[in-house]
């Protein structure tokens, strides 16, 4: 595990924890408390609005927007089942046992609370001894964009040889991706390597970032669409269907993924802003073809692929004055404020819509056998498609 991106989790808990996250438990504690101290007072009123509250909280936390990565970091250390829509279902749980009387439900909620402090000593204690250290959380900067792939042990069988086959098709993908985009510099180099599982991080640019996250969005999609027709399937085969419709269903998942792969490839060629030449068109529509395949099929066998980039601050939006239209220079100012303003929201919205596209598979609805029918794929190493301006690399990364 990548301390560094450890202890960017663990920054990030220890917000929820300063945003309240404790007094809108202990809230929820005081309205069972005291209903359970004078059954004969109807205190549902109240405790309806302590518990929207803390579910409002649960499901605007920072958890609903984590890439797979920080997520598995969270399940590894223990914490998910506390933060998000796992700590949501898990307070569900405690309040929607049946045997409990209110006085079991305060009893409950006291000890989810106690586990909360303790979480929270522990957390704090890690994260000192980190920074203590020289730590310092993962974080990206202005400009710079990254894609992170998890790759399941069962794809390698823990071998290098296999590791490296990954490695290499990443890096033929990527590079699909970062010509289509018109990058300069379409060498890929590694950010960073986590130790105790196979992630590897890779820094790209960002027109490569966002061509890459529509697709990723776009697998998602395709996954969950299949799934629903297999499902339907599976029902036609429980009901003794004709065979002929249930391989006609079959076939059908096959040439949708088909063309939907077809299509996106297209779509990402004409939303290219490089100058594409027009004789390279098809050769780099094939190439993403491929590419895509790749990914859809990578995903299908367990692994996870993200995207990320550098999120600026959000802006402040400024307050129009009370008597703006009466007063001109007053109003002139506002003006200005608002017109500054809208220019910083856009790359900040467009920065999250992004990392949002990038981490949507964390909602993935996992199957233990894959579910997309895609062959193995085999193609030639993808070209230059000229010359290419290789630029210096840090010492902390690797060209592979």
């Amino acid at each position: 595990m990548d301390t560094s991106r450890l202890l960017e989790v663990l920054d990030d808990i220890e917000s929820e924890f300063e945003a309240g996250y404790l007094k809108e438990v202990q809230q929820l504690i005081q309205q069972y408390t005291v209903a359970r101290d004078g059954p004969s007072l109807d205190r549902s009123e109240e405790i309806r609005e302590a518990l929207d509250s803390l579910s409002k909280f649960l499901s605007d936390s920072v958890v609903k927007d984590y890439p797979p990565s920080k997520y598995h970091i969270l399940s590894s250390i223990g914490y998910a089942t506390y933060f998000g829509s796992q700590g949501l279902e898990n307070l569900k749980k405690i309040l929607g046992e049946g045997n409990l009387t209110t006085a079991g439900v305060v009893s409950s909620l006291t000890e989810f609370l106690t586990k909360l402090n303790e979480l929270r000593k522990s957390c704090a204690s890690t994260r000192n001894g980190l920074i203590a250290l020289g730590i310092k959380p993962h974080s990206l900067s202005e400009g710079e964009s990254e894609v992170g792939i998890l790759i399941p042990t069962a794809l390698t069988d823990s071998r290098l040889i296999g590791l490296k086959g990954q490695l290499d098709s990443w890096n033929q993908i990527v590079r699909g991706f970062a010509e289509v985009a018109g990058e300069e510099d379409r060498e890929i180099t590694v950010s960073a390597l986590s130790s105790g599982s196979n992630e590897v991080y890779l820094a790209v640019g960002y027109l490569t970032a966002v061509l890459l996250a529509k697709a990723i969005d776009k697998v998602l999609s395709w996954y969950k669409q299949v799934l629903e027709i297999r499902i339907h399937r599976l029902v036609l085969e429980k009901l003794k269907a004709l065979p002929s419709d249930i391989v006609a269903t079959k076939q059908y998942e096959k040439s949708l993924l088909d063309l939907s792969i077809n299509e996106l490839a297209k779509e990402l060629i004409t939303s290219s802003t490089s100058k594409i030449l027009e004789g390279r068109k098809h050769e780099l529509e094939n190439q993403l073809v491929i590419s895509i395949r790749r990914i859809a099929k990578f995903v299908d066998n367990g692994g996870d692929v993200e995207v990320s980039t550098h999120v600026p601050e959000a802006p402040e939006e400024p307050e129009e004055p009370e008597e703006a239209d009466k007063n001109p220079e007053k109003r002139k100012e506002y003006l200005r404020q608002k017109k500054e303003y809208e220019k910083l929201l856009t790359p900040y919205n467009k920065a999250i819509d992004l990392s949002r596209k990038g981490s949507a598979l964390r909602s993935l609805p996992r199957s233990d056998q894959p579910i997309l029918q895609i062959e193995d794929i085999k193609s030639p190493k993808i070209p230059r498609g000229g010359k290419t301006k290789i630029k210096k690399k840090p010492q902390d990364k690797q060209t592979i």
